[in-house]
């Protein structure tokens, strides 16, 4: 919750430099949340992730397209643990796409070649 918030704010004054790594953060919460069983509000974090995430591809999805099918893939194991399948059948379904073809999927660069958001 902590690493959240204090991206959140982040973001909020530099947008173009902490949005990814607030969908980042909100995804690991996600996961944390998940774990806890505390599923709804391990939902309502991956889906901000998923929106931000979803932004930055229209942008680049050269780059952060692999993002949001990681996000989205999270968001449709959830769910389908709080047993809504034809919503989790879905979003597996937008992970696959948001990637394309295998042969089509971007490279995965390193964290030493981070790329900054794009201007919003």
């Amino acid at each position: 919750d902590e690493a959240v918030a204090i991206y959140r704010e982040l973001a909020a004054a530099w947008p173009g430099t902490f949005r990814t790594d607030l969908a980042a953060s909100l995804n690991n919460q996600a996961l944390r949340l998940s774990e806890l069983r505390r599923k709804e509000e391990a939902l309502t974090a991956i889906e901000e992730a998923v929106v931000i995430r979803r932004d930055l591809a229209a942008v680049r999805p050269d780059i952060f397209a692999p993002g949001l099918a990681k996000s989205i893939s999270v968001m449709a194991v959830l769910l389908s643990e709080l047993g809504r399948e034809a919503d989790a059948e879905a979003a597996n379904q937008e992970a696959s796409e948001s990637v394309g073809p295998s042969s089509n999927r971007p490279k995965i660069a390193g964290p030493a070649s981070r790329t900054p958001d794009p201007p919003i």
